[in-house]
């Protein structure tokens, strides 16, 4: 067993204290590794740098040679036999859903971050104590502890379980279907609980009726509710963490529906990737890229699936459902990418650029494209058999592949997705998962369900014509985004700030506005990176750039697509 042990002398300083214990069973070395990564975030993390003070003790206090061997592991060469201790310190400043922290108010770890394990012996049984002896209150995670000691059957399901501890910690729980489900929370509440268990028992609802069982026998929501702006989720198996705020704002519509929303996408999580997911992640190999090209199963389908939800459980009337594809689309078209890399490539991709956004803008997101190619697949196995949808694909990957600790290949997707919709998977395929014409298919297919996705040009001059997009959170005229082989991008640079057109000091978007629309030939004198410089641009009126996306119920739609839509929007609740 792998004994692992807790604790914090000062939380002001954010800094813990580890040590495992194990017994070598002969082994000529021992390898012990971090995680480079975390299941829900397809990219290196850098928790190593975290780690520092790594010492090694035998049965007698005798210090072992313990040396690093790359930037996740250490090496302890012909380590003495018996039971062995590593002891070392790790620093916890990373306060999101993915992250560990420690203050006076809250101790919050993600195990992942910062347990090491023990090189081809990550199968063992582990055992996690909490030695923190300035607080009393239970800790809130699905581990099962007994004076503060808990036991689990492997090394990932441990590093798979968040946990946090809090004064400002409430715990409620309901029942579905026969699971339990807890809600725990940190932070000041300023919205009624009796609404949010209402809320979280609708969508849980939902789900489990459109999977017909769910794959754990607890489940928990860690809410970390902040006094900041913030908004992140993570997914696990038993569990999912969320860190949202300003919590006072809770008290509003928009982002207590924030908090609705990310929670039903990361229940769905229990399914979709934690059982439901690709072969190159079955296993994890949490020291070492798993790349995949199925990035919209993941989280294309799950961000739809999550929103579709709240409206099959009314939490969500038609209208704002139809908002949130109208957004998806939105945010799709603010990709530069949407010409250039497909939705497989831009999976692929995570892992050689992360989600860095001056590189990630020159792909597509497998959330927002994931989304919109989900519906498309979702209407058209609709429109093939109008009594099957995605959640009879869905049952098949869990039932097929998950069920039997199987990931799934893209050519094993391909041919399930062909059963449910014949010779369309290949259009389907050619235009979303590896073309480039996501928004265009999905259109078509919204059309034959009463959705009329509309072209709407932009009311700002310098968009439409020009093809340029302002920061809209800068104080100066400063270029955020330039569109590809607009007029501007001959000029233009990113970050580029607008000083005057035609010798008039410009400080207003509408003075910018005005000036350029009564000009022919504006001169543009622009600051870039200390350097002032100035050009003119002619105007040619042939371009429609950061045009905007419309979405609404067609009031032309045909008989049979109002049933269509009627049955897709139909409240299950």
């Amino acid at each position: 067993m792998m004994q692992y042990t807790i604790s914090c002398a000062n939380r002001l300083t954010q800094i813990i204290q580890i040590s495992l214990s194990f017994e070598v069973l002969g082994e000529d070395s021992l390898e012990l590794c971090l995680p480079a990564w975390r299941p829900g975030r397809y990219e290196f993390q850098h928790y190593a740098r975290n780690l520092f003070a790594i010492k090694g003790y035998d049965g007698n206090q005798k210090n072992l040679d313990v040396h690093k061997t790359d930037r996740n592991s250490w090496l302890i060469p012909h380590p003495t036999k018996g039971i062995i201790t590593i002891s070392y310190q790790y620093s916890c400043t990373q306060l999101d859903a993915g992250g560990s922290w420690i203050d006076d108010a809250l101790i919050y770890i993600n195990p992942i971050n910062c347990l090491l394990y023990l090189k081809e012996r990550e199968h063992e049984s582990c055992q996690l104590t909490l030695d923190f002896p300035d607080t009393t209150v239970q800790p809130a995670t699905h581990l099962l502890f007994k004076d503060r000691k808990a036991q689990v059957e492997n090394y990932f399901r441990l590093v798979d379980s968040p946990f946090f501890l809090s004064q400002q910690q409430e715990h409620v729980r309901y029942e579905i279907g026969g699971t339990t489900f807890h809600i725990w929370t940190h932070g000041d509440f300023f919205f009624s609980k009796e609404k949010l268990i209402e809320d979280f028992k609708a969508f849980t609802a939902v789900q489990l009726a459109a999977m017909e069982a769910f794959p754990e026998k607890e489940y928990h929501f860690l809410l970390l509710l902040l006094p900041f702006t913030h908004y992140h989720g993570v997914e696990h198996h038993q569990s999912t963490v969320i860190t949202l705020g300003p919590a006072q704002e809770l008290a509003k519509p928009a982002l207590y529906e924030e908090l609705i929303s990310i929670s039903s996408h990361e229940l769905y999580h229990a399914w979709n990737i934690c059982k439901i997911r690709p072969r190159e992640m079955y296993p994890y190999r949490l020291h070492q890229e798993n790349y995949f090209r199925t990035g919209f199963v993941a989280e294309g389908i799950t961000t739809y699936l999550g929103e579709y939800f709240l409206r099959q459980s009314n939490f969500f009337s038609e209208e704002r459902f139809l908002l949130e594809i109208e957004q998806w689309f939105n945010r799709h078209h603010m990709h530069r990418g949407v010409e250039r890399a497909s939705l497989a490539d831009s999976s692929f991709d995570l892992w050689v650029d992360g989600y860095v956004n001056t590189s990630a803008d020159y792909k597509v997101s497998i959330y927002v494209a994931g989304a919109l190619s989900a519906i498309a697949l979702d209407l058209q196995i609709r429109l093939k058999n109008p009594n099957q949808s995605i959640f009879n694909l869905m049952q098949t990957l869990y039932k097929e592949k998950a069920l039997k600790l199987e990931g799934y290949t893209e050519s094993y997707l391909q041919k399930v997705i062909q059963s449910f919709i014949g010779d369309e998977e290949k259009n389907f395929w050619n235009h979303c998962i590896t073309g480039h014409s996501v928004d265009v298919y999905v259109s078509q297919a919204l059309e034959q369900f009463g959705i009329a996705v509309k072209k709407i040009s932009s009311f700002y001059y310098h968009e439409r014509v020009f093809g340029i997009k302002l920061k809209p959170s800068s104080p100066k005229l400063e270029i955020a985004k330039i569109q590809v082989d607009s007029p501007a991008a001959a000029f233009f640079m990113t970050d580029d700030v607008l000083l005057a057109v035609n010798n008039k000091t410009m400080n207003t978007l509408q003075e910018l506005q005005g000036e350029i629309e009564l000009s022919q030939y504006p001169a543009f004198t622009i600051l870039r990176k200390g350097r002032e410089i100035s050009f003119s641009i002619p105007i040619k009126n042939e371009g429609d750039y950061w045009a905007t996306t419309s979405v609404q119920k067609n009031s032309g739609a045909s008989d049979e697509q109002k049933l269509r839509y009627n049955d897709w929007m139909k409240d299950r609740s």
